[in-house]
């Protein structure tokens, strides 16, 4: 078990210092920023723009990070900052070294702000600083947490970004893709190791996500850009409603791991298809 150091205590506590109402709701909302749903939804609306590369990679940084980050939760075994001691705005379950939420907003910027959103590079410090603070400050982890989470997700991301340009200019063909037995297997680990011992909710949606990609491959479909402007508003704002309300059900029937599992589904197989027999030929 890896103990707190002296000054990681020292250093929550005057973060805390500064506890008020209006920066509990603000930090609440900053920490939001590092759950990797948040970015799942990103992947989605990417996914049924068409931007099938992009998404799939996003969503494998996702798995990796959480994967990972969970794994060494298991071997460090340090404990998150106790009630008695500290000021627990979110109460959280697990142990506490890497954070998973830091490991997840470093992944991101690893992968996006080096891709997708080059010229918000200094955004994306902010919103990684950002989310590394708000754990601290909601009671939740310690200094060295949310450091080596964001070290760790920063690698994994940068390493997905590198194999992410292999495949420039590609749609992910079903011949190409199932030939990169390196990426299958790794995903297939991560999913293992993220069911085993990360939040199982995410790790079922993301299974669910990767299982749907493979699976419109195997039967030769693609998923179908969406003409810009009101068509692919419309798809976007019908795919949501629809992944919503699978994640609410979830969340009310306390059946959250088969409908997460079916909301990823949804995502990367049934919506596509759905829509590629409503398109036509």
């Amino acid at each position: 078990m890896v103990a707190p150091f002296p000054f990681e205590i020292a250093f929550s506590h005057f973060v805390q210092s500064f506890s008020a109402g209006y920066l509990d709701l603000f930090f609440i909302a900053a920490t939001m920023l590092g759950h990797p749903g948040f970015w799942f939804l990103l992947a989605a609306a990417l996914y049924w723009k068409g931007d099938e590369r992009e998404s799939f990679f996003l969503s494998a940084t996702l798995l990796f990070t959480g994967a990972l980050s969970g794994g060494i939760k298991e071997i460090t075994q340090r404990p998150r900052p106790s009630p008695e001691f500290f000021r627990v705005v979110m109460p959280e379950a697990g142990f506490s070294l890497p954070s998973g939420h830091a490991a997840t907003i470093g992944g991101i910027y690893g992968k996006i702000f080096r891709g997708i959103f080059e010229n918000l590079r200094l955004a994306g410090i902010v919103i990684v600083l950002l989310v590394m603070l708000s754990r601290i400050y909601l009671g939740v982890h310690y200094l060295f947490d949310v450091i080596i989470g964001t070290l760790l997700g920063f690698g994994i991301g940068l390493a997905v970004d590198e194999a992410s340009r292999k495949f420039s200019g590609l749609k992910l063909p079903a011949g190409q893709l199932l030939e990169e037995a390196g990426i299958i297997v790794a995903i297939c680990a991560s999913v293992v190791i993220a069911v085993l011992f990360s939040a199982l909710s995410m790790a079922s949606g993301l299974m669910g996500y990767f299982a749907g990609v493979f699976a419109l491959k195997l039967i030769g479909k693609d998923p179908q850009p969406a003409a810009l402007g009101k068509a692919l508003l419309a798809r976007e704002i019908t795919g949501f409603a629809v992944l919503g309300g699978l994640a609410l059900s979830g969340e009310v029937y306390s059946f959250q791991a088969p409908l997460y599992f079916i909301a990823g589904l949804w995502v990367s197989f049934i919506y596509p298809l759905i829509y590629s027999r409503k398109r036509g030929p």
